[in-house]
């Protein structure tokens, strides 16, 4: 950073504490974002702050320089977007989602700078005490796939070994019973080892901790850093119509403050006007550059990079898929897409190369049925479908050695809408009429039969999604329920009036449903409450799809239109219109991490997109 605004810093009246505060996470988050209470921003820095620099330095060893900013960077974030984290409880999880990502991609910018830009000695990498490059490589894999792991246990893993809580402090801090959060600290830790086996990383047997030791999941923040951090993050949050005519304040902080942008999590905009003015230098090319190219020369900047070459930005296509049917079914797994077509042809594809890699049904098997639904597993392994009308249920592993491909049909008896996003339940409509929740133990070559909840309808169900077992939301005879295990009726009921559903969609990261229409709108509703949080306009024809991205800050749908619209879930603002397929899209799917999304159309192929920045 410039000699100017670390002067500043130090003489900032302002020190960060380690007094004890009687609040839980969730209740300085919901402070921070109410009042902008900056103790209890102060707090939250104290209480995450040694969690969020490890994975940092992790993502950017050997360059802790890059990595102190990547931290700030990290807290920018939560300033101006404190509101949106939910549950406000899990913003440990939250922080380590942004840390990571926010260090990526200061490290790709900086691979993409240092062949080219003049030596600035000034930011020359810092020893770093990690003696092994070896462990700090598998280190930040670790990281790699924690982020991508579901929220509820990404914040088990995070409190629990990152911020080597106990584990009655990090039940207590999320909400939950001890118990509870020892069962899903015991299931996130075999995920997490299944994933990281799957990239030749081998977890020895006493755990994480021997890859993550206490002295790697967390470090010592400085007391300056984390001083200055919360300094601007309250300043920017506030929009810091401050007295910068007196010179109390640098004149490029008060126009950062006053005109901060609204962030986007798929890019990470972050607060990039006011940025590039300041010199805030993150490896010495601004935290700008986190997510657009680097700034211009400023007259007096110690030194700046290049531009980056010029790419086409947004959502664009990567591969298209053929089949030779309409693909009424998409998939995104960890490296390969899944495409079903209404032949019954189900195909898996390489993410990168566009290549069929297998077909895992080709259409001929005896009582062969159209592919209606696919998911994947939330480790990767198994891939959930549904055929035949929705009559028949299957799961089959993706991994080829030792493959299963257990399932059940009814005959016509039923119709199966799916697995629940944490694959332990599925959801089955007997006689169109009740809606049956059923423990999937597919994978113990187990056929499920047993109800373990029961949700009666005087209608035929048209439509079913769920976020978790507690919200189940169904459409049946216009009107959106919303039910849970253990209870027989439903929480709330809302008419759709002469609103016509046509898809169907849910979120578990933040508990809403979304239902479109023939009319080409989409109504997302607060599962809590019932009431309609917004209204998606903009499809000239049904929408026929819908996906939600796995953090829940966008929804993709598609339409008879032909076209797939992206939107800020929260706001409703369309961010992008995708076009190129020829006829009606049937399917649509995000990729875990978010950055990436499939399309399967009547026109006989299926399209992978991917964001560019």
């Amino acid at each position: 950073m410039s000699a100017r605004l670390r002067a500043w810093f130090r003489s900032a009246p302002f020190a960060v504490t380690s007094s004890e505060v009687p609040a839980t996470d969730g209740d300085l988050v919901c402070r921070f974002a109410d009042t902008r209470d900056d103790g209890a921003f102060a707090e939250l820095v104290r209480r995450h702050g040694p969690m969020v620099l490890a994975t940092c330095r992790r993502a950017l060893y050997p360059d802790v320089h890059t990595a102190d900013d990547a931290f700030q960077a990290t807290f920018l974030v939560l300033a101006t977007r404190a509101a949106t984290v939910h549950p406000p409880e899990r913003v440990g999880a939250w922080l380590h989602g942004v840390a990571f990502h926010v260090a990526r991609k200061a490290k790709a910018w900086a691979r993409k700078a240092v062949s080219s830009a003049p030596a600035d000695l000034d930011r020359i990498a810092a020893a770093h005490t990690e003696p092994d490059p070896d462990a700090a490589a598998t280190r930040a894999q670790i990281d790699d796939v924690l982020a991508g792991m579901p929220s509820q246990y990404r914040a088990a893993v995070v409190l629990c070994d990152l911020e080597q809580r106990s584990r009655a402090d990090a039940a207590a801090a999320l909400g939950w019973s001890e118990g509870a959060l020892s069962g899903r600290l015991a299931r996130a830790r075999k995920l997490l080892a299944d994933r990281l086996t799957r990239r030749g990383v081998a977890v020895p047997a006493a755990g994480l901790g021997v890859l993550l030791p206490a002295s790697a999941a967390t470090a010592i923040v400085p007391v300056q850093l984390a001083a200055s951090t919360v300094r601007t993050a309250v300043l920017v949050s506030t929009g810091a119509a401050v007295a910068a005519a007196d010179g109390a304040i640098p004149a490029s902080i008060a126009a950062l403050a006053q005109g901060v942008p609204t962030m986007h999590s798929a890019t990470f905009k972050l607060l990039a006007a006011g940025f590039a003015g300041v010199g805030l230098a993150l490896g010495g090319f601004g935290l700008y550059s986190l997510t657009a190219a680097p700034p211009a020369p400023l007259p007096d900047a110690p030194v700046a990079a290049p531009p980056a070459p010029r790419v086409q930005k947004g959502w664009t296509t990567k591969h298209t898929l053929a089949h030779k049917a309409a693909v009424t079914a998409v998939a995104l797994g960890p490296g390969f897409v899944a495409t079903g077509d209404k032949d019954g042809i189900l195909a898996l594809w390489d993410a990168n190369t566009g290549r069929e890699k297998e077909k895992l049904l080709d259409g001929t098997e005896d009582g062969a049925g159209g592919i209606n639904q696919l998911q994947v597993s939330a480790d990767g392994a198994w891939l959930h479908l549904v055929t035949h009308d929705r009559d028949n249920y299957h799961q089959c592993s993706v991994e080829k050695k030792g493959r299963i491909f257990p399932g059940s049909g009814s005959k016509g008896q039923a119709k199966s809408y799916g697995v629940t996003p944490d694959g332990a339940f599925w959801l089955e409509a007997r006689g169109n009429h009740v809606l049956s929740l059923l423990e999937n133990r597919f994978a113990e070559h187990v056929i499920p039969f047993m109800s373990v909840g029961r949700f009666v309808h005087k209608e035929d169900i048209a439509f079913a999604a769920a976020c978790d077992d507690q919200f189940i939301g169904t459409v049946s005879g216009g009107v959106l329920r919303q039910w849970a295990k253990g209870k027989d009726d439903p929480a709330w009921a809302v008419k759709l009036e002469t609103f016509t559903a046509t898809a169907m969609a849910a979120c578990p990261q933040s508990k809403v449903f979304a239902v479109g229409g023939k009319n080409g709108e989409t109504r997302i509703y607060f599962g809590l409450t019932g009431k309609l949080a917004v209204t998606l306009k903009g499809h000239t024809g049904t929408v026929t799809a819908i996906a939600f991205r796995p953090d829940g800050k966008q929804i993709v749908t598609g339409s008879a239109d032909k076209t797939l619209r992206l939107w800020d879930a929260e706001t409703g603002k369309e961010l992008a219109v995708l076009k190129g397929h020829t006829d009606a899209v049937k399917a649509v799917a995000f990729a875990p991490e978010g950055e990436t999304l499939v399309s399967g159309s009547a026109d006989k192929t299926a399209r992978v997109w991917e964001f560019k920045n």
